[in-house]
């Protein structure tokens, strides 16, 4: 039984290692996208993922018209 726990307390240990690990090498990739996010805005010219499209990325789609109501203030522009 005690033989049990302390392979159960290795191979958390070795768990634990290999995340720290993974974490250390995700967070390096993050930071090398991050400089390249912020030289690509800097030097003003795209990325190689920069979007080849020209249209905005979120295109607005209109309103639907709003239902007049008997309570509604009439709208008044004043100019100073």
């Amino acid at each position: 039984m005690v033989d049990a726990s302390h392979e159960k307390e290795a191979r958390a240990k070795e768990t634990i290692s290999q995340l720290k690990s993974e974490i250390s090498n995700l967070s390096r990739l993050v930071e090398q996208g991050a400089g390249l996010s912020m030289g690509q805005v800097l030097s003003h010219t795209p990325g190689p993922h920069a979007p080849t499209h020209t249209h905005a990325p979120f295109p607005r789609t209109p309103s639907p018209p709003r239902a007049a109501t008997r309570d509604a203030a009439p709208l008044t522009c004043t100019t100073s």
